[in-house]
């Protein structure tokens, strides 16, 4: 099979961790813009490469249609509650776009109880998502060179497990949503990230200069985390949480199997509508409503503005789903209100 083939395959990506282009790290800025090229390799206006990780689709990409595709796809794979396939649709299109955005969307998933096998949510957000990497069997500091050099999507199952007794890990995935402030400082065991690597509205943040012996990494990528039961109230309060239902015998879902006849072009159509529309995404101030002020208005922020570009009735829908699932959120902690929703 020639390499034109196995791009064009309906296959979806393996998890495997991405290998840097270079050894220096490196940072976007939201004002960076991309431009179109010949391989996937996107170049940036400061010299720096964006990695689509897969080839755009050849044509122009309609918003609307790209969204519904992608939440029949998800309805089609997963039992999903209410809301939860169009807050997907618009999160997975998040994935390709969020270089182009100061702040990311963290996604939560709940499970009333311990699936059966691999969590099934994962599955098909590995295959749609930007740069997929499953975080389990990892080292932190690993991760953490992981994440600064190439921002990759983190998909986190089991997590309180996984953090059991792991503070680094914990400072990782509980970073800050905005790009500017997402920084773990970390005493080196390798070549020391200067601060010359990092953009000037980051360095003006810092002290003038990082203690010797010390590496400065950035945290900052989408994450989705899932846990049995209930995440930790850290990480859901900072989250577009979804609390999975039970199956049940009047539910079907395909096999996942089934899902590489959507996968590959799905991932090439994000990427080109990203691509067609980098610098309205880039530069938009979506509006949020007064009801969603806070916690919740910050935590969708990164995705109004992909259901307002598609136009009708995807800003209604986006903020709709908002709604409905703090509502959720709130009644399944006993009706407590809560931070996030303030």
């Amino acid at each position: 099979m020639t390499m034109n083939e196995q791009q064009n395959s309906e296959d979806p990506p393996p998890f495997v961790i991405p290998v840097p282009h270079s050894s220096q790290h490196s940072t976007s800025s939201i004002h960076d813009t991309i431009v179109p090229g010949q391989d996937p390799d996107i170049a940036l206006d400061n010299g720096r490469t964006w990695n689509l990780g897969h080839e755009p689709w050849p044509k122009p990409v309609e918003g609307k249609l790209l969204l519904d595709e992608l939440a029949a796809v998800y309805k089609k794979f997963v039992v999903l509650p209410e809301w939860a396939p169009e807050a997907l649709a618009l999160r997975t299109v998040h994935t390709h776009a969020s270089h182009l955005r100061e702040a990311t969307a963290y996604l939560g998933i709940e499970y009333p109880q311990k699936p059966s096998r691999k969590a099934r949510l994962l599955d098909v957000l590995g295959a749609l998502v930007n740069r997929p990497v499953v975080s389990s069997h990892i080292r932190s500091r690993e991760l953490l060179r992981l994440v600064d050099e190439r921002r990759p999507t983190l998909l986190i199952d089991e997590i309180d497990n996984l953090l059991s007794g792991n503070d680094e890990l914990r400072g990782l995935v509980n970073s800050d949503r905005r790009r500017s402030s997402a920084f773990v400082i970390r005493i080196a065991n390798a070549p020391e990230i200067t601060t010359a690597s990092k953009p000037s509205a980051v360095i003006r943040s810092l002290p003038p200069v990082l203690a010797p012996g010390l590496t400065l990494f950035s945290s900052w990528c989408p994450k989705a985390m899932a846990a049995i039961s209930r995440l930790p109230e850290m990480f859901a309060e900072r989250c577009i949480l979804i609390r999975m239902r039970r199956k049940t015998r009047k539910d079907h879902c395909e096999p996942v199997r089934n899902l590489a006849h959507y996968a590959n072009s799905l991932r090439r159509k994000c990427a080109r509508f990203v691509l067609d529309c980098s610098h309205k995404i880039a530069n938009a101030r979506p509006e949020i409503p007064r009801d969603m002020n806070g916690r919740l208005g910050d935590a969708w922020e990164p995705l109004l503005p992909l259901a307002d570009l598609a136009g009708e009735p995807w800003p209604g829908l986006a903020r709709q789903a908002a709604r409905a699932l703090a509502k959720k959120r709130r009644d399944n902690r006993g009706g407590k209100q809560i931070k996030s929703d303030l």
